[in-house]
């Protein structure tokens, strides 16, 4: 049982997808080609999902010697390096970023009720502008709320931006994090129905404090794997030492068909071992990591790759570090199956008030 968890979750995302388009997965955005931007609370630019490609894509569109440049409109509670880029930056509450894209939406002709917000003349200036740029415009918000999010894929639908600027195909692969799959694993380990848990690559128990530190105290056998004593390392029964980044074979998908791999810059410098070693030894098997990543390129990505002799193929893989395979496109297009009055009725529930926090993420 393999569980995924991200400290910083878009799990909001993941669940609006599954429930919108049956897909669990974070799309991938074409700022250079949307011709209108509206943002609620979402700082691309800064700390919002994959922002080294949003900066590109962004600035591209944004040159006075194209043909056309975009037009960016910014709801946000706090000054953000995207807001501060924004030709339109509005200041809003955390609270009301629900409110904010249920009017939107509404404004658009979707058939949802909207309260009427302080910030309508704003809303119908974007709506106007997104209205006369179909299918070249982007919608985004930062709330990891399922409901907030499911009304961005609405519209988002509703202006048919899916397969040009909004792309569930070629989707981001960058967060994974399922949060109920995460609490529920809480809840089996303060009853006791978990006999051991590996974890690797993340501290949960530095993110989420006593709900999990409490919780794995209750585990039999718990194993970090770490390259220092962090919080989770300390909290569990053994701790793993393993390989730094930098002494390690990997590889990666970021992005579908997108593929990268990584080896070994130093041999390492301590008594440790990579921890996907650790686990191919520790089921049985001789083979080394390395050779695993090998086997698994000549299985599945060579064959999709048009090139003739896998030999070649993977000595110019890995000396490039990176590969880029075509996806094909569905041939059913994506067809929006969200519950938007339900979700409508859930934001409608949200109280502001007069003193609101927002915590910001710093990238470094």
């Amino acid at each position: 049982n393999v569980i995924s968890y991200d400290a910083i979750s878009y799990s909001g995302i993941l669940e609006a997808n599954k429930e919108s388009f049956n897909k669990s997965a974070v799309p991938t955005y074409n700022f250079d080609q949307a011709k209108t931007i509206v943002s609620v609370g979402a700082d691309f630019m800064g700390n919002w999902l994959d922002t080294q490609t949003y900066i590109t894509d962004y600035a591209e569109a944004r040159k006075p010697e194209n043909k056309w440049m975009s037009k960016h409109f910014q709801f946000e509670a706090s000054m953000s390096l995207t807001g501060s880029n924004a030709d339109v930056r509005i200041p809003v509450k955390p609270s009301e970023y629900g409110a904010i894209l249920t009017s939107l939406l509404k404004a658009l002709g979707g058939n949802v009720s909207a309260t009427k917000t302080k910030y309508d003349h704003k809303i119908a200036d974007a709506a106007k502008a997104l209205k006369a740029t179909k299918g070249s415009s982007i919608v985004i918000c930062g709330s990891n709320d399922k409901n907030v999010q499911l009304i961005v894929n609405a519209i988002n639908s509703l202006l048919g931006n899916y397969g040009t600027t909004v792309d569930l195909e070629k989707h981001s692969n960058t967060k994974q994090g399922d949060d109920a799959r995460v609490m529920s694993l809480i809840e089996d380990m303060n009853a006791g129905k978990v006999d051991a848990l590996l974890i690797n690559g993340v501290d949960p128990v530095f993110t989420m404090g006593d709900a999990f530190k409490k919780a794995l105290a209750k585990v039999k056998t718990t194993v970090c794997f770490a390259t220092k004593m962090n919080d989770t390392a300390e909290a569990c029964k053994y701790v793993a030492a393993t390989n730094h980044q930098l002494e390690s074979w990997s590889d990666a998908e970021p992005v579908k068909g997108q593929f990268s791999l990584g080896q070994p810059t130093i041999s390492p410098l301590f008594d440790t071992r990579q921890a996907e070693d650790c686990l191919l030894k520790w089921s049985g098997s001789d083979k080394s990591f390395s050779d695993a990543i090998k086997e698994n390129w000549e299985a599945d990505v060579f064959p999709k790759s048009g090139a003739l002799m896998f030999a070649s193929f993977w000595n110019k893989t890995l000396h490039d570090g990176v590969l880029e395979l075509s996806v094909e496109s569905a041939e059913v297009p994506l067809t929006f199956a969200g519950d938007v009055n339900k979700a409508a009725a859930a934001i409608a529930k949200v109280k502001s008030s007069d003193m609101e926090i927002e915590l910001n993420q710093n990238k470094i």
